[in-house]
């Protein structure tokens, strides 16, 4: 009889650890301090499943890659719901809906079909078209959500939406639900109504597993608009995280004026160095491992810049303001 038990919870345990293999569907690449999955402490290299509940502490950090590439980063406080996932390369049909309830995110789409993707919030439905955004959901409902790349529709729970193709672009939430008119974080009174590190602490401090400064907060920041989509722009070289990183030797004074304590995006130098060398007068630094909500990194990537094209979809459906 005994024998009979010890067997039958043996094979429990290998049939549960068989459906959560079969139900991962993505990894935790990067975890600072405490980040649970479903209540239970996780690492970096850990899988996430479909169904699954994410959330960080008031101190953590943590980064998610699905298997579609879709990347994940969840600021401190954050809890998001993994909530459906279906993907196969070889059908032309898949589901990704992922459900944010509080806190400071980064989404970045991965290889599902766009019309798949599915980002929910309390108040709001987000429908991607290729995209760069991060989103906030404060303590009291409000919530935020501001474009980098591509575009997005952003619609609240009575089917109004607003769209979103311009970089740097906001649109605000509150607490009822009723969605504001699409415009820059200081047009759309964002800055007086939310703290700027703790909504968006991504532009100061990118994600390792998308390590890109697609804008700075003082671009963000100001009453002009972004670079259009449709014209040419800069893009800011990656950093990978397995790679070394290089920052400018120090040079002497000048009186010159500090930056600003919003950050700058990465310099550039104009000359290239072989591979794995740093160009002259520059010194090789590690990424830092650590998570920080302090002043930006400071990294300055090596290489020339690449200059690309981006374009949007036409706005001129756009509903008028509640």
């Amino acid at each position: 009889m005994l024998k009979r038990l010890i067997i039958s919870a043996a094979l429990v345990a290998v049939a549960g650890q068989a459906a959560s293999a079969q139900g991962r569907i993505g990894t935790a690449v990067r975890v600072i301090n405490k980040v649970t999955a479903d209540k239970s402490a996780i690492v970096t290299g850990d899988g996430v499943s479909q169904n699954q509940t994410v959330e960080t502490e008031a101190d953590a950090l943590g980064e998610l890659r699905l298997d579609d590439d879709t990347k994940l980063a969840l600021g401190p406080g954050a809890k998001l719901v993994l909530d459906k996932f279906v993907y196969d390369p070889s059908k032309s049909g898949g589901s990704v809906v992922v459900n944010l309830a509080k806190g400071a995110f980064r989404f970045v789409t991965g290889a599902a079909q766009k019309k798949d993707y599915t980002i929910k919030t309390p108040n709001a439905s987000i429908s991607v078209r290729g995209t760069v955004f991060d989103i906030y959901i404060a303590a009291d409902g409000r919530e935020w959500i501001l474009i980098h790349e591509g575009a997005i529709d952003v619609c609240n729970k009575d089917n109004v939406c607003r769209k979103l193709t311009n970089p740097c672009h906001a649109v605000g939430l509150i607490q009822t639900g009723q969605i504001g008119d699409v415009g820059t974080w200081v047009t759309r009174r964002g800055s007086s109504e939310v703290d700027f590190d703790t909504a968006f602490p991504f532009v100061k401090t990118p994600p390792l597993v998308d390590f890109k400064f697609y804008h700075t907060r003082a671009e963000i920041e100001s009453t002009e608009e972004c670079p259009n989509p449709n014209a040419i722009k800069t893009q800011r070289a990656e950093i990978p995280a397995s790679q070394p990183v290089y920052k400018q030797a120090a040079a002497p004074q000048s009186g010159g004026s500090a930056p600003t304590s919003g950050g700058s995006a990465p310099a550039t130098t104009s000359a290239q160095a072989p591979a794995g060398e740093a160009p002259a007068g520059v010194e090789t630094v590690a990424p830092t491992p650590e998570f920080s909500l302090l002043p930006p990194l400071g990294f300055v990537v090596a290489g020339g810049l690449a200059i690309g094209f981006a374009s949007s979809d036409d706005d001129d459906d756009e509903p008028a303001s509640p």
